[in-house]
């Protein structure tokens, strides 16, 4: 595979990054550039051209990155989406003009099908909707649900499959009720579900709005089991702002095992650890440099190698894709006890 993979060693290698430096999810987002700029650092290739486009977690910014990095800056090698609504977006533009993209943080199971040169390295919502399910039908013996969701790329469908998962495994989904991403209040929605009378509700929301959510089912005493959307209680600043209103709360998420090189130079870089999303900018980063400087514009030959990583060693993981290019991750569960996050389940 890599010798049949090579390109000129004066060639450019030139990537787009777009990733949110302003917008809901700009925290998440600045910790990715972080990622990704530390990765730039530690290749130290002068051949090297990374372009940084600012999306805001909005399709069109994404559309709008997509298309500088094809028609003005000739760009086959892309990235750092971290919302679902911008892969969904630079998607069909990478299938139409033959550009790899690598989403970061983008965990809508639609975009396994969007396309055979779209991959990902945060795994997909499927997964965390299926286990959530599981373990709280066949460990916590809850028999009735209600389901409090953004109406979203990546709330729709992460509602529907956690639907879904509860009634293969013999249980009741009872009510749902949508939000939209700038709702600060939920109340309405909560008493709707209140009335259902269900013994745990799935809160599936962005980073901004879970303390509020959390907030308000203590307020309105709702007596009800809380699982949440793993990746808004990791988001930075939630657990702090949450404190005791996290207590008992289960959540699902990646088990992601940083490598301990990486949050050094991280720290040594930056004067901090890395937040949620650093390790993975960085891979995301790495992975399309390695990919451009093997296959060079042979878009099929990077796919090939993507494909046929086995146990690639990230920032984040163990990186292996499967044919979707959905990056296999292993999903545990966590339960918030006395403000500590303690793994159950994996």
């Amino acid at each position: 595979m890599l010798s049949a993979c090579t390109t000129d060693s004066e060639e450019t290698i030139t990537i787009g990054f777009m990733t949110d430096l302003t917008g809901p999810v700009a925290f998440v987002g600045e910790e990715i550039r972080k990622g990704a700029e530390l990765a730039i650092a530690e290749i130290n290739d002068s051949r090297l051209r990374v372009y940084f486009e600012d999306t805001q977690c909005s399709g069109r910014e994404a559309t709008n990155a997509m298309n500088t990095f094809i028609h003005i800056r000739d760009i086959r090698y892309t990235g750092g989406s971290l919302c679902s609504s911008e892969a969904l977006a630079a998607a069909p533009l990478a299938q139409q003009h033959s550009v790899l993209h690598i989403a970061t943080g983008a965990s809508t199971p639609e975009l396994s099908h969007a396309g055979e040169h779209i991959f990902r390295v945060w795994p997909s919502d499927a997964r965390e909707a299926q286990l959530i399910a599981e373990y709280a039908v066949t460990e916590l013996s809850l028999s009735t649900f209600a389901v409090l969701s953004v109406n979203t790329e990546f709330g729709v469908p992460l509602a529907s499959t956690f639907s879904q998962a509860i009634a293969e495994n013999g249980a009741e989904l009872l009510g749902k009720e949508m939000i939209s991403a700038e709702q600060n209040t939920m109340r309405t929605e909560l008493l709707r579900l209140q009335q259902h009378n269900p013994e745990a509700i799935y809160v599936i929301v962005n980073p901004s709005q879970i303390v509020t959510v959390l907030r308000q089912i203590r307020e309105l005493e709702l007596d009800v089991t809380v699982l949440a959307y793993g990746p808004s209680i990791q988001a930075a600043g939630v657990k702090e702002s949450a404190g005791k209103l996290l207590d008992g709360v289960y959540y699902a998420t990646p088990h992601l095992q940083e490598r301990a090189s990486f949050v050094e130079q991280f720290s040594i870089k930056y004067g901090q650890e890395p937040g949620l999303g650093a390790s993975v900018g960085y891979d995301t980063l790495v992975l399309l440099y390695t990919a451009a400087a093997l296959c060079g514009a042979d878009i099929s030959c990077a796919r090939e190698y993507l494909l046929g990583l086995d146990g690639f060693p990230g920032a984040s993981q163990v990186i292996r894709f499967d044919t979707f290019g959905d990056v296999q991750t292993p999903a545990q569960i966590v339960r918030v006890d006395r403000g500590e996050s303690l793994v159950v389940f994996e």
